[in-house]
């Protein structure tokens, strides 16, 4: 085996390393509605006001929180805001992804 032999065939292992390693995730920054928005703007949306979503929030949002380390859960704050949002307008996908990306 020469050495121009072994050469090609660590290039050869590395690329297959380098070809079978998972891709890198892709984390979105998730906006907050409760600081994006004034209460107007807030109320108009979600109808109601930000104190009334404290309040729904702390009375359930330990239900709905996830206790996982190993994945970004959606957090309960965006999942009532979701809730609330499809409940206002009907629809969700294009409504809900411009306001919660």
């Amino acid at each position: 085996m020469t050495d121009s032999d072994s050469s090609n065939s660590d290039d050869e292992m590395v690329l297959d390393v380098l070809f079978y390693l998972p891709r890198p995730r892709f984390f979105r920054d998730r906006s907050n509605p409760l600081e994006d928005f004034d209460d107007f703007d807030f109320k108009s949306r979600f109808r109601l006001s930000k104190e009334t979503f404290v309040f729904l929030l702390h009375l359930i949002g330990n239900d709905l929180r996830r206790s996982t380390n190993r994945s970004f859960a959606i957090s309960p704050e965006i999942q009532i805001l979701v809730t609330l949002r499809y409940y206002v307008t009907g629809t969700f996908q294009a409504v809900i992804g411009d306001h919660v990306h």
